[in-house]
């Protein structure tokens, strides 16, 4: 259905997303109160994860509008259709 590795992108950036929020969840429930060399090498290290993942998800989104053959645009509502009122 979807052409080249958007497939993989798409679940790739939300498994990043899913630890980084999991890490910024644990922080802010103070798991790390003591340890701010640990807590500052999981922030460093979450952010070069994101910077991947922002490029990854911006990939994917490049390559969902060109599958939608210009149908798909950034900031405009979705068409209504049978199926959504």
């Amino acid at each position: 259905m979807f052409g080249g590795d958007l497939a993989h992108k798409v679940a790739t950036f939300y498994s990043n997303l899913l630890g980084i929020r999991l890490d910024m969840e644990r922080i802010a429930q103070g798991e790390f109160p003591d340890d701010r060399h640990l807590l500052t090498s999981l922030l460093d290290e979450d952010l070069s994860l994101w910077g991947e993942t922002e490029a990854l998800g911006l990939d994917a989104v490049k390559q969902l509008r060109e599958l939608s053959g210009g149908r798909w645009k950034l900031g405009k509502p979705a068409p209504r259709t049978k199926w959504t009122k």
